[in-house]
């Protein structure tokens, strides 16, 4: 749940910066979309890499213990938020739509990313909820091992097509 309010948070931080676009220099959201981009990718590619090459399950469960710390899923949920090159996306070109002509862009922006926050927190938490029922399954050495490669192939594929993007 940690993790969950982390990325929560990020939203709320980008929106508005995201949602005033049209208060800055198309050049400058350029090189700030391309600046996102570039992190967004070496980010995705790091968490690919972890999963490619990280330790079998067996071993893992001998030597590592879980992740409990609420301070660190805090912040790997702002990292993997602030980082994601699609909140930038949905921010410039959903979100603006709703703000009309007079209405103050800034608070108003603060206004629509806090609820689309409180939206994405249900919908993980009832994620969540479901896979802490099917956790069972997951924490099986064969289907986790696969699990982490298959995940680490995605991401790191995902962080070069990223990279390739052509604006």
């Amino acid at each position: 749940m940690a993790h969950i309010a982390g990325g929560r948070l990020g939203a709320p931080a980008l929106g508005p910066g995201f949602s005033a676009r049209s208060h800055c220099r198309a050049q400058r959201l350029g090189d700030l979309y391309t600046t996102l981009r570039f992190a967004g990718a070496a980010y995705l590619i790091w968490l690919g890499a972890q999963a490619l090459f990280s330790r079998p399950p067996a071993q893992q469960a001998k030597t590592m213990s879980p992740v409990t710390n609420t301070a660190g899923a805090y912040r790997q949920g702002l990292i993997n938020d602030l980082l994601n090159p699609k909140i930038g996306v949905f921010y410039t070109t959903f979100l603006p739509q709703f703000i009309g002509p007079g209405q103050p862009v800034f608070l108003t922006s603060i206004m629509l990313a806090a609820i689309f926050a409180v939206i994405v927190a249900i919908w993980l938490a009832i994620y969540v909820e479901i896979l802490a029922k099917a956790g069972e399954v997951f924490h099986r050495p064969g289907v986790r091992w696969a699990m982490e490669r298959i995940t680490g192939v995605v991401l790191v594929g995902l962080g070069i097509r990223l990279v390739m993007e052509q604006r």
